[in-house]
């Protein structure tokens, strides 16, 4: 759980920073994946996979079984994005 601590305080200190740009690219490019050339779609889908793989990992050393985790870190990497957008 200290590795997801650690990564909100990443993301917390972000938000806060004023010389930073709102939005994630990330995110509104897969709110926008429909309209995406396949290859830019494609492109996010796997940004995407790996901040998920990436939590997924963080979250190792829980005794949550693997689907748990899986659902988990992509509510994450779902819901992680700066605001306002």
């Amino acid at each position: 759980m200290r590795a997801v601590e650690a990564f909100f305080d990443v993301i917390l200190g972000r938000i806060a920073d004023p010389s930073l740009p709102v939005g994630c690219l990330i995110a509104e490019s897969a709110a926008q994946s429909l309209t995406l050339k396949e290859e830019y779609g494609t492109q996010v889908r796997g940004l995407l996979d790996t901040q998920r793989q990436r939590v997924h990992a963080a979250l190792a050393d829980s005794s949550a079984d693997s689907q748990t985790l899986d659902e988990l870190a992509t509510f994450v990497v779902a819901v992680n994005r700066r605001w306002p957008c």
